[in-house]
């Protein structure tokens, strides 16, 4: 069983700061009452070495008193911009301090970061370990309105890091929470970010800036055919080496990425990778953006990346943002979670496989399917070529050309299996959203009472069940791609997801079918719809028992809306 600890001391070097310590066999984090500076963030590199992931001072506490660059503390009350500083609240104008350049930046000169918070509380038990902190902003606060009591909520649960923000006030104001963590997921602090992989499938929209970072006026730009366009792994250093005006605004990346989804809902952000570690991270939030800034004024340039999670910036003073006031009776709550894995260090092996040999294969007690010949084809001329440039290279005495071409290879070669698990996640997003759509529209087929299939019109039953075929012709692709030999943990938490997703599938097309058929024909056309074809034995008797269970849920709930329609006298 796992061993969770939560460890304290004090530090008189740093205003007398307690510094608690939550850690498990997988992660270790360390965090101080002032500023709530997260001090270090251990996990295990490919080789099950600890070392800190998060860019900090170390144990030189003046520099954490002294720090003007948001090196992994909180942000707030306001994260980010506020142009000029100035904002109205319910007609009334507040004038916010100025302390980057003409405008309000994490919440002024004396922000939260230099606030010295109470540990409050803190909790372990045989899953998790917690730490709790308090602080009250008084109000007139570096100008803003209102007492806000904060509190932020530190948990360790597995391989995962989450931070949860409440806030209350007794005056109308803005509020906008997150943290600054940088990340640097090699074990050696003095490279830059260059080769860490971005991704974020989701992010296809951000923000243009102009004068000190304010998002221009007008609609959210779409990444795609720009620099920004991160919706599939990108190193961060072919994008700070492009020529580009936003690049040059900001001396690199420093922009918002708008993230669909609900209110306080947790949305997939996307991950951070380095390959020479084998350090991943996943990050998800209830936060409607995220800016990436890839430390372009640290002490030494693009040593970390911050993906920090938040509202957008100036949104007080932009109606057709998110909105960020809270008003006395409410409550503010934000969640970002962190998830950190490793990536086995894999060279891809290329080899032509004949017809017979090229079809189910056991792997790791799961039976998977390898349709791709044609790609692996494709994929191993491309490697030949590159082998024999290198060779090449090795006759003329470039040896150093041919270092560095053989280290491009064996980067492409490991992030060809992550670039696949990466496109299953994308695809579970877009999964997800169809079968919203697909909610929705049979939700609003009948205004006056809750979903009944009996009360769809034969034009909105058809449309429906298009869409949930349409769906699930998706879900097939997607499934056939995690039974072709996807690598690594990812490919289980991938068809974790997809179960859950057809489950939802059936459900919904049993509903849309149940009363024009009989409840096997159902079945039967909700099988045939979700077996991927020449789907292993194993597979297939897990996929008829979604089906059967999703019947009978199925039933279970018609008889449920049957029992308030006849309770509350729904005219039939």
């Amino acid at each position: 069983m796992e061993k969770y600890s939560v460890d304290s001391n004090f530090v008189a070097g740093l205003k007398n700061s307690e510094l608690v310590t939550l850690s498990n066999d997988q992660i270790r984090v360390t965090i101080a009452e002032y500023g709530l500076y997260i001090i270090s963030i251990e996990t295990p590199d490919r080789d099950g070495k600890f070392s800190p992931i998060n860019l900090n001072y170390g144990r030189d506490w003046s520099k954490y008193l002294n720090d003007d660059v948001y090196l992994c503390c909180i942000a707030g009350r306001y994260a980010n911009r506020i142009a000029y500083g100035r904002m109205t609240i319910d007609g009334k104008e507040y004038q916010t301090t100025i302390n980057n350049g003409e405008h309000c930046n994490h919440g002024g000169v004396n922000g939260f970061n230099k606030k010295l918070w109470k540990h409050s509380d803190s909790y372990r038990d045989e899953k998790s370990a917690s730490a709790t902190f308090t602080m009250r902003s008084a109000d007139g606060d570096e100008g803003f309105p209102g007492n806000l009591d904060v509190t932020v909520v530190f948990t360790i649960t597995g391989n995962k890091f989450s931070m949860e923000y409440y806030a209350t006030t007794d005056a109308p104001t803005v509020v906008n929470l997150t943290h600054h963590v940088y990340f640097n997921l090699d074990d050696d602090h003095s490279q830059t970010i260059y080769k860490h992989l971005l991704c974020m499938p989701s992010a296809d929209k951000f923000l243009k800036v102009e004068n000190g970072g304010i998002p221009v006026k007008g609609e959210a730009c779409d990444v795609e055919g720009t620099v920004f366009d991160f919706t599939s792994p990108k190193a961060l250093g072919d994008v700070l080496s492009q020529k580009d005006e936003q690049l040059t605004e900001c001396k690199g990346v420093d922009h918002t990425f708008l993230l669909p989804g609900k209110d306080n809902d947790m949305r997939q952000l996307g991950s951070l990778y380095c390959a020479s570690s084998g350090r991943r991270v996943n990050i998800s939030t209830t936060q409607p953006g995220a800016q990436v800034y890839t430390g372009n004024y640290l002490p030494k340039e693009n040593n970390a990346v911050a993906i920090e999670t938040q509202h957008y910036p100036n949104s007080p003073n932009r109606p057709d943002f998110p909105s960020t006031l809270l008003r006395p009776g409410e409550k503010y709550y934000s969640k970002t979670e962190y998830e950190f894995t490793v990536v086995e260090q894999a060279r891809t092996t290329v080899r032509s496989e004949s017809p017979a040999t090229s079809g189910v294969r056991s792997a790791g007690g799961r039976c998977e399917r390898d349709d791709r010949g044609d790609e692996n084809e494709r994929l191993k001329k491309i490697v030949e070529s590159q082998r024999a440039k290198i060779r090449s290279m090795e006759k003329q005495q470039d040896l150093e050309e041919a270092i560095l071409e053989e280290f491009r290879l064996e980067a492409a070669e490991e992030a060809f299996t992550e670039r696949r698990v990466l496109f299953l996640k994308a695809q579970l997003l877009c999964l997800e959203r169809r079968i919203e759509r697909l909610q929705r529209a049979l939700e609003n087929s009948t205004a006056s009472r809750p979903l009944l299939p009996a009360t769809l019109s034969q034009q909105s039953r058809k449309a429906a069940v298009l869409e949930a075929e349409s769906v699930i012709a998706t879900a097939v692709a997607a499934i056939r791609e995690a039974h072709a030999g996807l690598a690594g943990n990812g490919t289980r938490d991938g068809l974790d997801r997809l179960c859950e997703v057809l489950r939802e599938t059936c459900y919904q097309l049993l509903m849309t079918w149940r009363n024009d058929k009989s409840e096997q024909d159902a079945q039967d056309f909700a099988l045939a719809s979700v077996r991927p074809k020449g789907c292993c034995k194993e597979c297939q008797k897990e996929i008829e028992k979604w089906v059967k269970g999703c019947s009978a849920a199925c039933n279970l709930r018609l008889d449920q809306m049957k029992d308030e329609i006849e309770r509350k006298q729904f005219p039939r």
